[in-house]
């Protein structure tokens, strides 16, 4: 599926949304369950939602889909899932999009759990072809009032009483979706955080350091090797960097290279190259942060100006 196709096929199910369909998962079990939510309030927040999934996506003309490889900080983005291995929670997304409309599957006892038990929520939403769209969220504290920690009040006719039921709040957000085979991730921070991506980012930048380390670019991995494991958005940028790179993709040699970094001023006063000037030395945090930049050919001059600018955020234009 084309990244173009994502946006029609999204919008093409939320301009036609006939149905919503709300599933719990069990922090006790980690089993998906039927919400069994009454449908007049479930028919409100599927209008709220799709509503707002419109306005900031599909009907959104700035909207973008990059790789999750090749995160910046852009706005207006949902980012592709391009890395081979996945967390167990797609699983959940896949059972729901599989999922035929007559399926009957166990329906959460909130009479005997209450709703301090539930994790996550999936929403599935269904366009008038019968093709759907899902989504992850994972359950905040804030999103959740249980009568067992602390004390909420509420009206009841005439005076404001202690709540004696617990209360889930479902808003607009989500971490990440799937429409078609395609998984979209909204929330790049939670999924790392609370769905453990991180994990597999580490694991992936330390394999790609490894290919740095045997070009004989870089002296001294110390401090860089230490980033790498301690700081999830230096691993990140690593991993963008490494799969992404024009300068890794085109194998520019490593002659090449420093010769470019120390032809610029704004390279040749921050990064520092060993005795015999045949690699970086990175023994400092900083020169880390600018070999990054350096290899993710963030330096760019303007044809038009001849100005030069740092670009963090950029797609690639045609030829």
């Amino acid at each position: 599926m084309t990244r173009d196709s994502i946006k029609v096929d999204m919008k093409k199910i939320l301009d036609t949304c006939t149905g919503i369909k709300v599933f719990f998962i069990d922090d006790d079990n980690n089993e998906l369950y039927d919400s069994d939510i009454e449908s007049e309030g479930l028919d409100e927040f599927m209008i709220g939602f799709v509503n707002d999934l419109k306005n900031r996506f599909t009907d959104n003309e700035k909207l973008s889909i990059p790789d999750l490889s090749n995160a910046d900080d852009r706005k207006n983005a949902l980012y592709y899932f391009d890395f081979d291995q996945r967390i167990h929670e797609f699983n959940y997304l896949d059972k729901v999009n599989d999922m035929q409309a007559n399926k009957i599957i166990g329906k959460y006892q909130v009479k005997n759990k209450g709703l301090s038990s539930i994790k996550a929520v999936v929403i599935r939403l269904k366009g008038n072809d019968g093709d759907v769209i899902s989504f992850y969220q994972y359950i905040h504290r804030t999103a959740l009032w249980t009568s067992g920690k602390g004390v909420f009040f509420t009206t009841h006719r005439t005076r404001v009483v202690k709540m004696t039921d617990d209360v889930l709040r479902l808003n607009n957000n989500f971490i990440f979706a799937k429409i078609g085979q395609s998984y979209l991730i909204n929330n790049i921070n939670a999924f790392e955080k609370e769905l453990g991506f991180d994990k597999i980012i580490h694991a992936k930048a330390e394999q790609y350091c490894s290919s740095i380390e045997s070009r004989g670019l870089v002296n001294n991995l110390e401090k860089f090797n230490k980033r790498l494991s301690n700081e999830t958005h230096f691993a990140r940028k690593f991993v963008k960097v490494f799969k992404n790179s024009a300068v890794i993709e085109q194998e520019l040699s490593n002659e090449e290279i420093i010769s470019f970094a120390m032809s610029k001023p704004f390279y040749e006063n921050k990064l520092k190259l060993t005795e015999d000037g045949n690699q970086f030395d990175l023994n400092s945090i900083q020169r880390c942060s600018y070999f990054l930049q350096l290899l993710d050919d963030e330096f760019l001059k303007s044809e038009l100006t001849g100005m030069n600018y740092i670009a963090r955020a950029k797609d690639r234009a045609g030829s």
